[in-house]
């Protein structure tokens, strides 16, 4: 890739950053200015009920439920008498997913020093593995599509229903419309009826989670109210084919583009090659060595040139007009000289 363009794509996604930022700040600022003003308005109107909590004493008691929330607990336990833990078998399992999946929600922080150790070690390993078992699933799926396409592509264009480049895209938008429907469309109506989450909660999650970017403000599994034992085994495996699906897809369409770029190139070469033998078949204009080569006369050097006048032309007499005799190397004879009229 030349210079020029990695530049323009660097100054393009810096560009498309900066203006993401500057829409983002314009559409959430105002809500968390809104946000805060109701939690002071709530922390002043809880001590003025209740004068005998201290400010301390209440900053504390809200210092450790954010602390509660921010490690995956639900603080809606402290005011019944079930605990709910987030490392049961389900919750590992999914958290362990989650990191080598490179979603990471982010929404269980490990406490100890041993589990962060681990975790490290765990992450530089298994995303790795997942990524080659990611790459080659991809490949796989993406040229079998691609060999059945490929028969149906030949059956249209030899009845000519269809060009290739039209079966390409029919077909790509097939199979896109396909892993639309069952991994986007069906698991948002999903978590709305299980997780009670709005439409666009929901669609936020699904394309968030798709993505692999997770930012954690919306887990499933952690509202045990709607859930059931191994939901969030079949959500994580849902991810992972989710993935699988996408990667085949986007590998079956850059290989049509590999494809298109290669018979280009091809293109590019021959008429390169024919170029060559055409000017190989023209005669080449070689000059003796020493000899020197006199520019044509141009334009302005023909007009600046004058005709001769008629009467300093004139014609040679008769006399002087000599008929060469054919030169024998033995014999020389005189030039014959023809008399003048008088």
């Amino acid at each position: 890739m030349k210079k020029s363009i990695l530049l323009e794509l660097w100054l393009a996604v810096l560009t498309y950053v900066v203006i993401g930022a500057a829409i983002f700040r314009f559409l959430e600022l105002p809500k968390e200015k809104e946000m805060q003003a109701i939690m002071k308005e709530t922390r002043e109107k809880f001590l003025r009920l209740h004068p005998c909590v201290s400010r301390s004493s209440f900053r504390v008691l809200v210092q450790n439920v954010v602390t509660s929330v921010t490690v995956g607990m639900d603080p809606g336990a402290y005011f019944t008498n079930k605990t709910r833990s987030t490392w049961t078998t389900e919750g590992a399992i999914f958290f362990a997913g989650s990191l080598v999946t490179t979603v990471g929600y982010g929404n269980v922080i490990l406490l100890s020093d041993e589990g962060r150790i681990f975790c490290v070690f765990f992450i530089v390993l298994g995303i790795p593995l997942y990524g080659m078992l990611l790459t080659s699933t991809g490949e796989h799926v993406g040229t079998n599509l691609q060999a059945r396409i490929s028969t149906m592509e030949n059956f249209l264009t030899k009845r000519q229903l269809l060009g290739t480049v039209m079966v390409r895209f029919l077909a790509s938008i097939f199979f896109i419309g396909i892993g639309f429907l069952f991994f986007v469309a069906l698991p948002v109506v999903i978590f709305i009826t299980l997780e009670n989450w709005s439409e666009v909660e929901s669609f936020f999650y699904v394309i968030v989670t798709l993505t692999t970017v997770g930012f954690g403000d919306f887990v499933p599994g952690t509202n045990p109210v709607n859930t059931f034992w191994g939901y969030q085994y079949l959500v994580l495996l849902w991810i992972v084919l989710s993935l699988f699906y996408f990667a085949s897809i986007i590998t079956m369409i850059g290989n049509w583009i590999r494809q298109e770029m290669n018979n280009l190139e091809e293109v590019e070469k021959l008429s390169q090659s024919s170029n060559l033998m055409g000017r190989a078949k023209e005669p080449s204009r070689r000059f003796p060595r020493g000899s020197k080569v006199v520019p044509a006369p141009s334009s302005v050097t023909t007009r600046s040139m004058t005709a001769p006048s008629t009467t300093s032309m004139t014609a040679p007499s008769k006399t002087s007009m000599t008929t060469p005799s054919k030169i024998n190397p033995s014999k020389t004879s005189p030039p014959k000289t023809f008399p003048t009229k008088s």
